[in-house]
């Protein structure tokens, strides 16, 4: 099944589900063919890699992420981050003036006390959601066994205690039944792994503040939760924020730890494994490939990505810090290869009533034949059954 970046799997289909990517391949092919002409090519024996193109967008995981806010409605004293600079866990970001010191200490309190609060809260809603969820798991895959119990053997039962009819268990629909409450169980886990994590930094925060202003302190520093890069700074020296504004103060990203969150559709679920390698291209960033591999896949559920019924993550190395989140990606991620196998020009095999076929020369004749096809890399397919090598065969027939 499909799950989060915590692990759990989903019983995905064999590789040969790749023939309903190989058909829209096939389609597009014949689409763009019909305004070529056509020549021919020789069926002959090559290497093919095949994989599923997704568009997505980069984006951060809560843990690699920190919106700083202000905990205070007094003015910034001291900024010490421009934008672009890497900080380190714990280090200072900005400071604010506290001219009042027990004014300092009942602000200081009241916002610890209320991400207390708000990180109890989300744990009682997100651990209870995910409870929920592993019950109703455990009773579908307690379902799902009970119906896998074979009928009893009654050849030799006595003629009146044998059933007038019997019937192989049905376990198909137990079985969907149960992958979709794995899913389940997977988006609770990926919710409150993610969800917690914003909760927990304003707790740390709130609480170095707390322990400062108890100690008398006059100024109150805000330091940084995490290790990473500054790409937004908020705020300006002399001025208070507005408790209004939804800006963070300052934005910290780890670039190190950034994903690409892509959406996939339902058909193509079968065609992807968790460690399946990936290439990652940037729209921003031209001419670079940046190599990865599929993290797992989650449905809406999980909430990485609003729109998309199921999402693929992808971790992938971002070369000199290059990429920043929200930026367009492109990600190719790795379905299957073969080796020394006969294989024919992509734009040579077309469809007939369902049925993959290509035109073979015969002499000085044409004649179209049915075909076993297997991986395309989008320009050679796989000839499984159905011709020879050495065939000739029509490209944009």
């Amino acid at each position: 099944m499909l799950r989060h970046l915590h692990r759990g799997r989903i019983g995905l289909a064999p590789l040969l589900a790749v023939f309903g990517l190989l058909t829209v391949a096939i389609s597009v092919a014949v689409i763009v063919g019909c305004s070529k002409q056509s020549s021919e090519a020789t069926a002959d024996r090559r290497d093919i890699t095949a994989y599923l193109p997704l568009e997505g967008t980069v984006v951060a995981p809560a843990s690699s992420r920190a919106d700083i806010y202000s905990p205070y409605t007094v003015p910034v004293e001291k900024i010490f981050v421009t934008v672009g600079k890497n900080v380190q866990r714990g280090e200072a970001l900005l400071l604010f003036s506290a001219p009042e010191n027990q004014a300092y200490y009942d602000q200081a309190r009241a916002t610890l006390v209320q991400a207390q609060k708000s990180l109890a809260q989300a744990r009682s809603q997100l651990g209870g959601d995910l409870k929920a969820a592993q019950e109703q798991l455990a009773a579908s895959r307690s379902t799902e066994r009970k119906s896998r119990v074979t009928p009893p053997d009654t050849s030799t039962a006595p003629i009146d205690t044998v059933p007038s009819t019997t019937s192989p268990p049905d376990t198909g629909n137990s079985t969907t039944i149960r992958q979709a409450d794995e899913q389940a169980v997977i988006d609770a886990q990926a919710r409150l792994a993610e969800g917690l994590v914003a909760y927990e930094q304003a707790v740390a925060t709130a609480q170095e503040q707390f322990d400062a202003a108890q100690a008398g302190g006059k100024a109150a520093q805000v330091k940084s939760p995490i290790t990473g890069t500054v790409l937004a700074v908020n705020a300006s020296e002399g001025t208070a924020p507005n408790p209004q504004d939804k800006k963070p103060l300052v934005t910290v990203v780890n670039l190190e730890s950034l994903k690409v969150a892509a959406g996939v559709a339902e058909n193509r679920l079968s065609l992807l494994k968790p460690k399946n390698l990936a290439l990652v291209t940037l729209k921003e960033v031209p001419n670079v490939e940046f190599p990865g591999s599929l993290d797992e896949i989650y449905s809406e559920k999980a909430g990485f990505l609003r729109g998309q019924k199921y999402v693929a993550l992808v971790d992938f190395k971002n070369l000199k810090g290059q990429a920043k989140p929200g930026m367009d990606a492109t990600v190719s991620i790795k379905i299957g290869e073969v080796h020394d196998v006969l294989a024919v020009p992509a734009n040579a095999v077309y469809q007939v009533d369902k049925q993959n076929v290509v035109k073979l020369r015969e002499g000085k004749e044409w004649r179209q034949t049915i075909v076993e096809i297997g991986l395309s890399d989008g320009k050679y397919t796989h000839i499984k059954s159905g011709l020879d090598e050495g065939a000739v065969v029509m490209t944009n027939p």
